[in-house]
């Protein structure tokens, strides 16, 4: 497991409860799909997006990390600053205002940004999605394909039970992660 120091993440303002949990608890070092958590340094974790704690990254190398205000853990796009340029402007991409129009606006969340995909609501959302997740592999591993399509769609009943507000997101990973699976 890994345990982020409470010192650094008291540092990051990150809110108490979240504080207790990574620090008391931590995070696996990988877990199913391709998640993988990690401590960063204080002084190397700079070069995250600001108002983000750093936790660790993806598979195709973006970085998890949880928002220091509302507790929501995101991936981020670790090519943010690629995405302007093309059609898409300064203004669809968070930056250091972001935090501050999300405040004064209730509907403005930051996975509305470009680069930003929520994945839980929550640090207890997300444990209970990763043990939901690795019981439907062991499952796959145990009952074969014939009943495959039944465990996706029992897996998904169950991420939304752990996470409604999530799982009502088409775009949220883990409802992405169910259309690769079918």
């Amino acid at each position: 497991m890994i345990c982020y120091e409470e010192a650094v993440l008291k540092q990051f303002k990150l809110r108490d409860g979240d504080i207790k949990i990574l620090s008391k608890y931590g995070l696996p070092e990988s877990a199913a799909p391709y998640l993988n958590f990690e401590e960063m340094d204080a002084e190397d974790i700079g070069y995250v997006e600001e108002g983000y704690y750093y936790l660790g990254y993806t598979g195709d190398g973006d970085w998890i990390g949880i928002n220091t205000n509302s507790g929501k853990i995101l991936v981020i796009s670790h090519e943010l600053d690629e995405y302007v340029g093309d059609d898409i402007t300064d203004d669809d991409i968070a930056d250091d205002d972001m935090q501050e129009e999300a405040e004064e606006s209730e509907d403005c969340e930051d996975y509305d940004y470009v680069g930003f995909t929520l994945v839980n609501t929550s640090l207890d959302a997300l444990y209970e999605c990763m043990l939901y997740y690795q019981a439907f592999l062991q499952k796959r591993l145990t009952e074969g394909t014939e009943a495959y399509i039944e465990n996706v769609k029992a897996l998904k009943e169950k991420l939304i039970e752990a996470d409604q507000e999530a799982m009502q997101r088409e775009d949220c990973f883990w409802n992405e992660e169910i259309k690769k699976l079918l």
